[in-house]
């Protein structure tokens, strides 16, 4: 069964009931934490060095690290996940990488025997 908190406070009237104070404030925290977190969220860019790659090639990569709402270059993170993925959105290739100031970078070496197709990156 929910129940409600009741509170008195003192205020320059005496005794007044702070219970919808107490609500207001609480719902303004929320919207606050909200779009705090929602604006913090970070967020990749993620370059390679070209669009097309042959079987056993090299791709090199650069990820920029933004967050806030500024867009700043900086990162909560320390570790950028990485995966290769096949059309079918199967897992290929995994590889993890150090976030140092907001940007990080690497490469991969495309398998050799891989068939044609559309490729991601994430």
């Amino acid at each position: 069964m929910p129940f409600m908190v009741s509170s008195q406070a003192f205020g320059p009237n005496g005794f007044e009931n702070s219970e919808l104070d107490y609500y207001s404030g609480a719902i303004e925290d929320q919207i606050s934490v909200r779009d705090s977190l929602f604006f913090w969220q970070e967020k990749i860019r993620l370059h390679t060095d070209k669009s097309h790659f042959l079987p056993g090639e090299v791709l090199f990569f650069r990820a920029d690290v933004f967050t806030g709402p500024d867009q700043l270059r900086v990162s909560a993170s320390e570790v950028l996940k990485v995966e290769f993925l096949n059309e079918k959105g199967e897992l290929l290739l995994s590889q993890y990488h150090k976030i140092e100031n907001g940007i990080s970078a690497g490469s991969m070496e495309i398998p050799k025997k891989i068939n044609e197709g559309a490729y991601y990156l994430r």
